[in-house]
């Protein structure tokens, strides 16, 4: 067995990470995957490149601004991204009618949580010609955690803010209470799920590991799309808050909209990396060749590319 400590930077992954777990994914592809949940919080180049040149972790999964960053610096690791599992932003913009569209944010006040979160709400109005910087609209910001989304919707409620950037199933939530989805802001092209993120070294000299580790991911990929069902009831079994268990309804709408989410084929698209990547460069100012770098350059899917080509993919759906 390959020994792989892996962090995971974001809940969203659970879905997948929880199920591969459970069927013993991992080891039908000859792994030994430790999993280690470490929250991502404010945007932080350091922390996790310390411990990876620790030798505390090979695999991030979900790291997405830091290995444009850590490439422009001069000693900068040099991360290897082979996969996306998703290509899409689960988060959704609420607004109060009679707002409907995202230029009509202009001169609202909109509540949003963490950074990533922020960066792709910050992308969104941009390309809407709405100009953040300037104060044409006022973020409100939320830390991330536990009951963010439901205090932000609870403020939607009160009339203390005009939208909010938020989770399944707080849009579902919101759309019930009669508040306005703002359709154009859903799956927005971005790499916030999890990628495959490695470092050159590990890559160059394990490339037998890569290989089993894009094959697993694939199939457990393919395994939660197959089999939704017996899927949302690993995910219902494992859930350790009973109060959401209780209501089973915003559960599995929550499950629904992250399987729906993860790609048959984990390529990362090309409006994704480019959204990705527009946010990276706001989000370290400090790091001024960041722009110049090319964003292909922390990609490497030639790994993907020859699994796929190889059939691999197309014969677990055959038939599906």
């Amino acid at each position: 067995m390959e020994k792989i400590v892996a962090y995971q930077r974001s809940k969203t992954n659970d879905v997948l990470l929880t199920i591969m777990k459970e069927k013993e994914i991992w080891s039908k592809f000859g792994l030994d995957l430790e999993a280690r949940y470490v929250p991502s919080g404010e945007v932080d180049l350091d922390e996790v490149d310390q411990h990876v040149k620790a030798g505390k972790a090979n695999l991030i999964f979900g790291h997405h601004f830091t290995p444009y960053a850590a490439r422009a610096k001069k000693d900068g690791i040099r991360y290897s991204c082979v996969a996306s599992i998703s290509n899409g932003c689960s988060l959704v913009i609420c607004a109060k009618p009679p707002i409907q569209s995202i230029q009509e944010l202009k001169g609202k006040r909109i509540a949003v949580l963490g950074t990533h979160p922020r960066l792709t709400l910050w992308r969104m109005l941009t390309l809407e010609g709405i100009k953040v910087d300037e104060g044409e609209v006022e973020f409100v910001k939320h830390a991330a955690r536990a009951e963010v989304n439901q205090e932000m919707l609870d403020r939607l409620t009160r009339g203390e803010i005009d939208a909010a950037y938020i989770r399944p199933p707080y849009d579902l939530k919101a759309q019930e209470a009669g508040f306005v989805i703002l359709e154009e802001s859903r799956y927005f092209p971005n790499i916030m799920g999890g990628t495959l993120t490695l470092t050159g070294d590990f890559t160059r000299t394990n490339p037998d590991a890569v290989e089993k580790l894009i094959k697993a991911v694939i199939y457990g990929i393919w395994f939660v799309k197959a089999h939704p069902e017996e899927s949302i009831l690993i995910m219902t079994k494992d859930r350790a808050d009973e109060k959401a268990k209780q209501d089973n309804r915003y559960f599995r709408y929550t499950l629904e909209r992250q399987i729906q989410l993860l790609e048959s084929k984990p390529y990362p698209s090309a409006l994704a990396i480019y959204h990705t990547f527009e946010e990276a460069i706001r989000a370290y100012p400090d790091i001024p060749d960041l722009k110049d770098l090319n964003p292909l350059s922390v990609w490497d899917t030639h790994w993907l590319r020859e699994i796929d080509d190889s059939g691999f993919i197309d014969e677990l759906y055959k038939g599906s």
